[in-house]
């Protein structure tokens, strides 16, 4: 009994620890990609977008609801494409505004 117990704590902290490695590399390449998703160079921006919606991390969300202001229309697009591709709930009604916008 008290074999099986600590067996089973192994593999829970076994997970625990794997898990909390896996999503502290992830937030590195985000934060990264958010930074570039700044720049003033429309190509970084652009590429930034479509690297995050690949990645498909939902802590990129507020960071591309917010480069939906982008005077780009290229940008906003791609900003567009990743917040689909994310398929947050929290974006959608950003979405659906961005519908209007004449560019």
């Amino acid at each position: 009994m008290i074999n099986r117990r600590i067996r089973f704590l192994s593999i829970v902290v076994i997970i625990f620890f794997l898990s909390a490695y896996v999503q502290a590399e992830l937030p590195k390449e985000i934060t990264h990609q958010i930074e570039r998703l700044k720049s003033n160079n429309v190509d970084e921006c652009f590429d930034a977008a479509k690297t995050l919606g690949e990645l498909g991390d939902g802590a990129a969300v507020p960071s591309l609801i917010e480069a939906l202001k982008n005077k780009n229309s290229d940008v906003r697009t791609a900003v567009s494409w990743a917040l689909a591709k994310i398929a947050d709930k929290s974006s959608l009604q950003t979405l659906i505004k961005t519908l209007g916008d004449e560019d």
